[in-house]
């Protein structure tokens, strides 16, 4: 009975290693999934987290969709974190740039588009927002980082077509 128990002790702790060790193959990767975000990064805000959903071309512009959640458990103020640094009470994404590493290069948003971003983040939820990108040359299409104030940047994206 003994050697019955061990035999079934070892099976168990392999068949736990190999469940714990195992990976998707698309896991951790860009464009892998067509539902993960392209990047995600946590703030200087406790519980905010950032996502870039997509960057995509549309003729000279380029177009940031991104999501802020908030994973903590209260509601958080967005409203002026990602407005024009020195301008209060923006309530925009006019703070949102692109950075072009390898020609050392940063793209500011339009003036015309920025995304109104709301004043609260309740616990739990999400809200998609973008910012555009005008003049971004077609050169431009290798790894960019989007900066977003009070975040992380968002390294390794890619623009769409």
């Amino acid at each position: 009975m003994t050697g019955f128990l061990a035999v079934l002790l070892t099976l168990a702790v392999a068949l736990l290693l190999g469940a714990c060790t195992g990976k998707k193959k698309d896991e951790g990767r860009a464009g892998g999934n067509s539902s993960a975000p392209l990047a995600s990064v946590r703030g200087d805000v406790p519980g905010l987290v950032l996502s870039a959903g997509s960057l995509k071309r549309d003729g000279g512009n380029v177009t940031l969709r991104f999501t802020i959640t908030n994973q903590g458990s209260n509601n958080v103020t967005i409203g002026d974190l990602l407005g024009k640094p020195g301008t209060a009470n923006s309530h925009d994404t006019g703070g949102v740039t692109l950075y072009d590493g390898a020609n050392r290069k940063r793209y500011l948003p339009s003036d015309q588009t920025p995304t109104t971003v709301p004043l609260g983040l309740d616990a739990g939820k999400s809200v998609e927002l973008t910012t555009t990108f005008p003049g971004v040359p077609d050169s431009a299409g290798g790894d960019l980082s989007a900066l977003v104030p009070h975040f992380a940047p968002l390294d390794g994206l890619k623009v769409q077509s």
